[in-house]
């Protein structure tokens, strides 16, 4: 769904940069008791797709790879004086609709 908006809003030749790790916000959280709770109805609509599916379906749509993909170290929220830092591999790459 997320894929198509980005082909319905750019125009020809428009431009798609993507940097950011592959976590969904549709997600089961946990309860207490350990067992996955749906929280929004929408849950199990979720496809969570891999980084070679999300290129298919962009190419599929319209969408030319036009650099990368590659995975990028980066920090997220981070407080450089804890000893827990939040780092996502995050996916890079550019496509541009035809």
């Amino acid at each position: 769904e997320y894929i198509s908006a980005f082909h319905r809003l750019l125009k020809s030749g428009g431009v798609w940069i993507n940097l950011g790790p592959l976590t969904y916000h549709w997600q089961a959280s946990q309860s207490k008791l350990g067992t996955s709770i749906a929280e929004d109805s929408r849950f199990g609509e979720s496809l969570e797709l891999s980084l070679s599916e999300i290129l298919h379906v962009s190419r599929s749509l319209g969408f030319q790879l036009v650099k990368g993909p590659h995975r990028q170290v980066c920090r997220y929220a981070c407080d450089e004086s804890t000893m827990r830092p939040t780092i996502y591999n995050a996916s890079y790459f550019v496509m541009r609709k035809k």
